[in-house]
């Protein structure tokens, strides 16, 4: 890993280009730099004098001067997104269970498996609230219904590749002409 020695006036281009060269690792990791870790490896001059990193003591000034890095930090994060640099801060637990931020590139797929879940526990969620908690139906209706909900999903999950696949089909036609 590269050592930085930036300051504030660092430019966010410079450290998303960093981020996206030297950091890009799996999802989940270990390599993945905390958020403190990374200030402290990578703002050096800036951090000096600090009587004790795990408490983050800092002085006046100092106490500032992380607070904007953390600020520069995440405005550097948040310009990968809007550019759509493949970077982002993922929530993960270290060793001791604790939940910490880490800063890392996860693949499309855990992408898509971190949206799903979300989108899981909010469908699931309104499927409790309206059917179970209005006693509309017993647990063998439950399950004949999730069931249907299943089938129907898969059906239009296949109208919808149709679809997308006449589309496609029709803007390479257009293309080539």
């Amino acid at each position: 890993m590269t050592k930085q020695n930036w300051d504030l006036n660092t430019s966010k281009k410079d450290i998303a280009k960093h981020l996206k060269e030297e950091h890009c690792y799996p999802y989940n990791d270990r390599r993945a730099l905390t958020t403190e870790d990374f200030i402290f490896e990578h703002f050096p001059s800036m951090i000096r004098n600090m009587s004790d990193k795990e408490c983050g003591y800092l002085s006046g000034e100092r106490r500032k001067q992380f607070t904007d890095l953390r600020k520069l930090l995440q405005k550097t994060l948040k310009f990968c997104e809007e550019e759509e640099i493949p970077i982002t801060k993922v929530l993960d637990t270290n060793e001791d269970d604790k939940p910490e931020w880490r800063i890392c590139k996860p693949s499309r797929e855990q992408l898509n498996y971190l949206k799903f879940t979300k989108w899981f526990a909010s469908a699931e969620g309104y499927f409790n609230k309206a059917v179970l908690q209005e006693n509309m139906l017993g647990e063998v209706d439950v399950d004949l219904l999730m069931e249907e909900l299943k089938e129907t999903i898969e059906e239009r999950q296949k109208i919808r590749l149709v679809v997308k696949q006449k589309k496609r089909t029709k803007d390479e036609e257009s293309e080539s002409s």
